[in-house]
């Protein structure tokens, strides 16, 4: 049984209706002024117009920008939602080493640390809460929770043991 998770329809959403409202108001107030400092509005609807376009490509790529948690690793998106085949990455389970709550102030979000010492950051906040998708990955891939502590990393190699064991 996999697990789809899909980008949050919440900040697109948002992006679309603040691009359409910029769109409106700065085009508007270009023809109301019809003069050089019609530019300045005018700069603002294509802005908006940009924001539309970018929300609308969003909105048709969202299967494509979903994450896919299954028993064999996680799937991760890569590539813009403008590019039409863009390739997954995917973390087999055996090579994941742990998962990581990765907060600072430039961002937050999931590492995983593979094997070989690679990491892999994920903004799983624009997908679901941090604290959900350890519990799902802990469902999922390694049959078991990841303990009580909230920063507790999940340690995929005594899970695996257990795991192995049973």
């Amino acid at each position: 049984m996999d697990e789809i998770l899909k980008p949050k329809l919440s900040s697109t959403i948002g992006m679309l209706l603040v691009g359409v409202f910029l769109t409106w108001t700065g085009f508007s107030c270009a023809t109301l002024l019809g003069n050089i400092i019609s530019i300045i509005p005018g700069i603002f609807g294509l802005l908006g117009f940009r924001w539309v376009i970018i929300a609308l490509a969003m909105l048709l790529s969202r299967n494509r920008l979903s994450i896919r948690i299954s028993t064999e690793g996680i799937e991760l998106p890569t590539g813009t939602p403008f590019r039409a085949n863009s390739p997954k990455l995917h973390i087999p389970r055996s090579n994941i080493k742990s998962i990581i709550k990765h907060k600072s102030l430039r961002r937050r979000g999931i590492e995983i640390i593979k094997e070989d010492g690679t990491k892999a950051f994920i903004q799983i906040r624009q997908y679901c809460a941090i604290d959900h998708f350890r519990k799902l990955y802990s469902e999922m891939a390694i049959n078991t929770a990841y303990g009580v502590s909230k920063n507790k990393p999940i340690d995929a190699d005594a899970i695996r043991k257990d795991s192995n064991e049973s």
